[in-house]
């Protein structure tokens, strides 16, 4: 496996803080700032009703940034091929030029997982994943693109709800939902992503399941489509002929009569496990 210059290790560890600290201080800065009067938020781009946006914000997790969470890969560089820094962050931006400052392998700049310390309920297991969650989707997806989570390259899906297995689905027609995979372009580079502990990533038109745990400031977010499942445990990839791909942390040792699952029976542990924890 490659070994990242330390750098890159540096600048990862380091946006991995910012996004972390992104999604998680809304909360103690809206009490501070309540009393001051706030500017509007600032507005999605290309948000073509029924498609994903290129450019998306999430106002009501963090009021305070003006930068947002997704940004297309399509939007990240300026024309001179500079880091478009209107929508990206300046941390973000020193760990996409790391990136882009890697040795090539092949036609690839290649990037592993990026390693961090969620504070999330344990769910080692397909049935902990389903108790422990606030909400379990199962849905189909429409769309996906490729860009950046804050300064993480992967992919984001636009998953349509088809049954809502636990708890209250939020007023949005579908969700956004970020898998940090993906091979793509940015200008001339090619980047290569990778994350063996997550499923195979959905095609257009596979379904998903998707396991969203408790978090902090839920209940402003029920009109925002950008759903965070945390880590790999929150996705299952059923693909359209109806194989299953689960997260290293589900999976059966091979050889073993569940290592190859089928929908049927994925989905049916899913809502048994659901019922049981009711």
């Amino acid at each position: 496996m490659q070994q990242r210059p330390s750098r890159l290790r540096d600048y990862l560890l380091i946006s991995i803080w910012a996004a972390s600290s992104f999604l998680l201080s809304s909360e103690i800065t809206a009490q501070q700032d309540a009393a001051r009067p706030q500017p509007p938020p600032p507005q999605d781009i290309g948000a073509a009703p029924g498609h994903l946006p290129k450019v998306h914000y999430v106002p009501s997790r963090a009021p305070e940034m003006t930068y947002p969470l997704w940004i297309d890969s399509s939007m990240v560089l300026n024309a001179d091929g500079t880091i478009n820094t209107s929508l990206v962050h300046p941390l973000a931006a020193q760990n996409i030029e790391a990136i882009r400052a890697l040795p090539r392998e092949g036609a690839c700049a290649r990037v592993g997982a990026y390693f961090q310390d969620l504070a999330i309920p344990p769910r080692g297991t397909l049935e902990q994943a389903a108790q422990s969650s606030r909400l379990v989707i199962l849905g189909k997806v429409t769309e996906k693109a490729y860009g950046f989570h804050v300064s993480t390259p992967g992919q984001l899906l636009r998953v349509v709800p088809e049954e809502v297995i636990k708890g209250a689905p939020r007023d949005v027609p579908a969700y956004f939902v970020f898998v940090p995979i993906g091979i793509f372009n940015l200008g001339d580079l090619k980047i290569c992503k990778s994350d063996s502990r997550y499923p195979e990533p959905p095609a257009v038109g596979d379904q998903v399941l998707l396991f969203a745990p408790d978090q902090p400031g839920w209940q402003q977010d029920q009109r925002e489509p950008y759903l965070e499942v945390e880590d790999d445990g929150g996705i299952v990839t059923i693909h359209s002929g109806g194989a299953v791909s689960l997260p290293k942390r589900f999976q059966a040792p091979p050889g073993t009569p569940s290592a190859s699952p089928a929908k049927e029976e994925i989905v049916g542990r899913v809502r048994a496990a659901v019922k049981e924890g009711h």
